[in-house]
């Protein structure tokens, strides 16, 4: 993937304007900062694990960029959104598929077994709020095939038996609701999507301490992330995440004044204490990425680094003037729940620092920044409603 994006970079910025390289640049240059100045302070650390760092910043960089490029190329998002759609059927029913036909490939922690599940990608579920959006305006007896997708996404989505894909559905639906439109709109949704996941866990079986299935995990998720000591082996494990974060913690608190401004450096692994055995085959001591990606910014780049972090994230909605701009275009609307998932997504799975999850939601997240971008620097910074009669046309 990497290889083949690098390739992609190239030949893209190599055929664009300045103006839309440099703007693509913008876009990847706190991310860009970060890696800087984690390379002046990774000095000590070994050269593989530096090398590794430097992989998961700048493969983050090449997609932001790749992102832009190719949306600020497109001129009509219909086409881009039919092929959302497209994409987002087949990985359905591959998913499905595969939960059909695949046994599932058990492991032994030391909380008991537990089934690797078959993850829907997450880009794919940017395609509910197209088909919501579809169905809503549409005069047309075809719309029975946006139901038929919207179904095949909705088992997919149960056959991931992913707590992360099922958070990031509903925030999807949420986004699609306008929810997070206005800051009146998103606290009254969050109240409500509290209630609603506050019923759901009264009703969820708790862990048996034998068999770790998917409900139980989301009766405990709150517990895997919280602060987890290691004096309790079965409990380190069954709570890794929130164990990782803790010995992240105690490192951060014994690193200098100047370290923990500015992080450890690329390369700095984070030391479990002990060797942790959490599966057949994989015994850790010291680990150079962590499940909390809040974390894995603070040792890596500092308080500092996980500032800018944020402020990246959080601005990516607001990186151009909004000036004459329909704030509830469906590409406003998917982007802000991209934006969010990416927030919630790094406190459980990494965030943009992840292997591989949120490729798919980096390049689709940026590719709708320049599009919009595009859209606003043509025509008086205006952007076209795509929420009415042409959504309701993208079909064809």
């Amino acid at each position: 993937f990497t290889a083949g994006a690098g390739l992609g970079l190239l030949l893209l910025m190599v055929s664009s304007h300045l103006p839309e390289n440099r703007s693509a640049l913008k876009l990847a240059l706190p991310f860009l900062a970060m890696l800087a100045y984690g390379l002046i302070f990774s000095s000590g650390h070994e050269t593989s694990d530096i090398l590794r760092d430097v992989w998961y910043g700048a493969k983050l960089v090449c997609c932001l960029i790749i992102g832009f490029l190719l949306g600020f190329r497109e001129r009509d998002a219909r086409v881009a959104l039919h092929f959302l759609i497209l994409f987002a059927v087949l990985s359905s029913l591959w998913t499905i598929f595969r939960g059909l036909t695949e046994v599932p490939e058990i492991r032994t922690t030391g909380s008991g077994e537990v089934a690797e599940v078959i993850r829907l990608p997450l880009v794919a579920l940017a395609a509910i709020p197209v088909l919501l959006e579809r169905i809503r305006v549409s005069q047309s007896k075809a719309v029975i095939w946006d139901f038929a997708a919207l179904g095949l996404i909705a088992i997919a989505i149960l056959f991931s038996s992913s707590r992360t894909t099922i958070l990031s559905a509903l925030i999807l639906l949420f986004a699609w609701a306008g929810v997070f439109s206005s800051w009146k709109r998103a606290t009254i949704g969050t109240l409500a999507f509290l209630a609603i996941v506050g019923l759901a866990w009264l009703l969820l079986p708790e862990f048996n301490g034998v068999d770790l299935t998917v409900a139980a995990k989301l009766r405990r998720s709150l517990d895997e992330i919280l602060l987890t000591d290691g004096f309790d082996t079965r409990m380190a494990i069954l709570n890794w995440r929130g164990f990782e974060a803790y010995n992240a913690q105690l490192m951060f608190d014994q690193l200098p004044a100047l370290n923990q401004i500015f992080g450890a450096g690329l390369g700095a692994l984070v030391d479990l204490g002990g060797v942790y055995q959490i599966g057949d085959e994989m015994a850790y001591r010291y680990i150079p990425v962590l499940h909390n990606g809040y974390y894995y910014l603070l040792i890596k780049y500092g308080v500092v680094g996980l500032l800018i972090y944020l402020a990246a994230v959080a601005t990516l909605g607001h990186w151009r003037p909004r000036s004459g701009v329909n704030s509830n275009a469906i590409e406003e609307r998917i982007l802000r729940g991209l934006i969010l998932i990416i927030l919630t997504s790094t406190a459980v799975i990494s965030g943009l620092y992840n292997r591989s999850e949120l490729h798919g939601i980096t390049i689709l997240a940026a590719w709708l920044i320049g599009y919009i971008h595009a859209k606003r620097t043509a025509a008086g910074h205006t952007l076209p409603d795509l929420t009415n009669r042409s959504l309701a046309t993208a079909r064809a």
